[in-house]
C-alpha cells in the first residue's frame, strides 16, 4: 500500500508488537515514502534490530529516505546495536536515533560509536568502493557533490614521482582555492542551514511526572506513569528536504593509510538518543572520544552544512553517575555542538578583572 501512497510522510506504529519474524523492516524499504517512523513499544528484539539495520543500509544498498526513527521501549540488546551500527556505516540520510529505554550497555554503545567516527573499510567494501569508482561512483564524491579524480585506494608510495609531484603542485592550489571560499558569507550560511535543520526536527518530548501514557490511535504508549522519551515530529516536518545522499564508500575524503583505507565516518546523523539504557564508563568514553573527534572535525576543516555530525545527545539515567568527570565532559562539549548555543561575551571590566586577579 505504502508505495502507491506518496504523500505518507510519517507513521506512528507505537504499541503493536508482531510477534515472529517483526517484519517492520518492510515499511522503510526502497520504494516507501516514510521518512519519520517510529515504533515504540513493540517488543522489538535483536532479530528485529537486525532486519532494520540491513534496511538502513548494507554494502550494496543504502537506504536514502528515512529521516527519524524511534526505537525506544524495546528490547534491544548490545547484539541489536551491532546490527545497528552496521545499518548506519552505509546510511547517510539519518537525521535522528531513539533507542532510549532499551537494553544497550557498553559494549552496545562502543558499536553505535564506531559508525560515527574514522573508520577502515573491510574488504568487501574495498572491493565495492572500487567497483563504483569504475562505474564513475565519484558522482556524489564529497557532501558538497564534488568530483575526485584521483584514487586513494593504492599507497601513495606506488605512485610514481611525477603523479606525486604533480598531486602537490596541485594541492597546493586547492588549498589558496579553498582559503578563497571561506568568506564570512559562507559560513554564515552554513550556521543557518544547521540551525533550520535542528529546529525543523523536534528531537525529543519528555512526558512530565505522573502523566499515564494513553493508548489511542497506536500513538501512545503502555508505560504508565513513567517519563516516556519520544521522537515527536513537528508539523513541519513532512516538508523536510531530503539531504543529498552522499555514497560513504565513495566519499572524497576517504584515505589509504596503513594498508587500508578510511573513511570520515557517519556525521550525518544529528540526533542520538540513548538514555535510559545500561551504559557504563567504557560507554561513555567511547561517546567522548566519537563527539570529540566529530567536533574537531567540524572546526577544521568546515564540514558542509547538511553533515555537521551530532547536536543533540541524550544519555540520561544510564548506570554512570551523571556527576562522573566523562559524563560531564561529554555535556560541556556537547553544549557548544548545539546550534543555538552563544558563548558569553565577556565586557571590558570582566576582562580588566580577570587580568587584575
Amino acid at each position: 500500500m505504502l508505495p502507491s501512497l506518496s504523500s505518507i510522510k510519517t507513521l506512528i506504529l507505537d504499541g503493536n508488537p508482531i510477534p515472529g519474524s517483526e517484519p517492520y523492516y518492510l515499511l522503510i524499504s526502497d520504494d516507501s515514502p516514510i521518512q519519520n517512523l517510529s515504533l515504540r513499544n513493540n517488543k522489538i528484539t535483536d532479530v528485529g534490530a537486525e532486519l532494520l539495520g540491513k534496511a538502513l543500509g548494507t554494502t550494496y544498498t543504502q537506504n536514502k529516505s528515512l529521516l527519524t526513527l524511534n526505537l525506544s521501549f524495546n528490547h534491544i540488546s548490545d547484539a541489536g546495536a551491532k546490527h545497528l551500527a552496521q545499518g548506519l556505516r552505509m546510511n547517510r540520510v539519518l537525521l535522528s536515533l531513539c533507542l532510549a529505554s532499551n537494553d544497550i550497555s557498553d559494549e552496545g554503545c562502543q558499536a553505535l560509536c564506531s559508525p560515527l567516527q574514522r573508520f577502515a573499510l573491510t574488504h568487501e567494501e574495498v572491493v565495492q568502493r572500487r567497483k563504483l569508482m569504475s562505474q564513475g561512483g565519484f558522482r556524489g564524491g564529497s557532501a558538497l557533490g564534488t568530483r575526485r579524480s584521483d584514487s586513494k585506494d593504492r599507497p601513495s608510495s606506488n605512485r610514481s614521482g611525477s603523479q606525486m609531484r604533480a598531486s602537490r603542485g596541485s594541492s597546493k592550489k586547492k588549498t589558496e582555492g579553498k582559503k578563497e571560499e571561506k568568506t564570512p558569507k559562507k559560513e554564515e550560511k552554513g550556521k543557518k542551514e544547521i540551525t533550520k535543520m535542528a529546529s525543523r526536527l523536534s528531537m525529543t518530548s519528555e512526558t512530565p511526572k505522573g502523566t499515564k501514557g494513553k493508548k489511542s490511535g497506536g500513538a501512545g504508549g503502555k508505560e504508565g506513569g513513567k517519563r516516556a522519551t519520544t521522537l515527536s515530529v513537528t508539523q513541519d516536518s513532512d516538508n523536510l528536504d531530503l539531504p543529498e545522499f552522499v555514497h560513504p564508500l565513495t566519499d572524497q575524503e576517504a584515505e589509504h593509510t596503513e594498508g587500508k583505507v578510511f573513511v570520515p565516518g557517519c556525521t550525518t546523523l544529528i540526533n542520538l538518543n540513548l538514555s535510559r539504557n545500561k551504559i557504563g564508563k567504557q560507554g561513555m568514553e567511547s561517546i567522548l572520544s566519537m563527539i570529540q573527534y566529530q567536533a574537531n572535525r567540524h572546526r577544521t576543516l568546515a564540514a558542509s552544512p547538511t553533515a555537521p555530525g551530532l547536536l543533540k545527545l541524550h544519555l540520561q539515567r544510564n548506570t554512570i553517575s551523571e556527576q562522573h568527570p566523562i559524563y560531564v565532559k561529554i555535556q560541556e562539549t556537547m553544549v557548544t555542538r548545539d546550534p543555538y548555543y552563544k558563548p558569553e561575551v565577556k565586557t571590558p571590566d570582566d576582562d580588566l578583572q580577570s587580568v587584575v586577579g
